[in-house]
């Protein structure tokens, strides 16, 4: 219980440090990016799911591996990294696919965003079937 209670407090700190960045970064214009003569606004919500989602998969993604994906708190943290980065990968996925002519960046980001999905349901499985053993 007590490695749950790290791995909950940890998540708790990231979704914590993501929120004040949020409201940091909130109105601010010059982090919006302009390419050739198209601009792109990035709202709070990419900033915030840029920071926490990274880190919470970074982290979690180092525990599970140490700790051979057989804790429920690493998994579950490393669950919502990674939907987390499958949002960031899809809403890349989506500028990419209106600025880019030619698909070969749009096919690399889809296939990660398509291995972090089948990635994601196979530690659910794990998960589940971790709970359902306790």
């Amino acid at each position: 219980m007590k490695l749950f209670l790290k791995d909950l407090i940890f998540f708790g700190l990231v979704l914590c440090v993501s929120l004040v960045l949020w409201k940091t970064f909130m109105g601010i214009t010059a982090l919006d990016i302009q390419l050739h003569d198209t601009y792109f606004v990035f709202d709070a919500n990419a900033w915030t799911f840029l920071v926490g989602g990274i880190t919470t998969l970074l982290y979690f993604l180092a525990l599970g591996i140490r700790r051979k994906f057989s804790t429920t708190g690493a998994n579950i943290g490393l669950i919502a990294g990674l939907l987390a980065f499958s949002f960031i990968l899809f809403n890349f996925l989506r500028i990419l696919l209106s600025v880019v002519s030619g698909y070969t960046a749009a096919i690399i980001v889809g296939t990660l965003l398509i291995a972090s999905l089948f990635f994601t349901i196979i530690l659910i499985r794990k998960t589940y079937n971790l709970l359902k053993g306790q």
